[in-house]
């Protein structure tokens, strides 16, 4: 019954995450840092090069290029949000257990609270 106990918030915060976030995930087009976001190299471009002239982090290229594989036209917003709904999940996951493992499950459990809404508001 201790290990339910202690399992149960982890559970509830986990699966209000995941209706929130996935609800309405391919709500509308491409909109602002979406579009930059996406993987268009010029003509003989190579990935490298592509990479390099970004001013953002090389990660959400390469998850925008994998989705190509997938999509090529980029036209499903759904399936291409999908990798950076499950970061955002498995983020406030692990900020739970950090939380946890520095101060209390009610504390942990409070915080990620927080954090979550904050992400969801912006």
């Amino acid at each position: 019954m201790k290990k339910r106990s202690n399992i149960l918030p982890v559970v509830c915060l986990i699966f209000v995450s995941l209706w929130l976030r996935l609800i309405n995930l391919g709500y509308s087009n491409y909109q602002g840092d979406e579009i930059k976001a996406l993987y268009r190299p010029q003509v003989g471009q190579n990935m490298i090069d592509f990479l390099l002239n970004q001013r953002k982090g090389p990660i959400q290229f390469l998850i925008t290029y994998i989705m190509s594989i997938f999509n090529p036209e980029y036209d499903n917003e759904f399936l291409l949000r999908l990798p950076f709904a499950i970061a955002g999940i498995l983020a406030i996951y692990f900020f739970y257990k950090f939380i946890k493992l520095e101060f209390n499950k009610r504390i942990a459990l409070y915080s990620s609270d927080l954090i979550f809404r904050n992400k969801k508001t912006k």
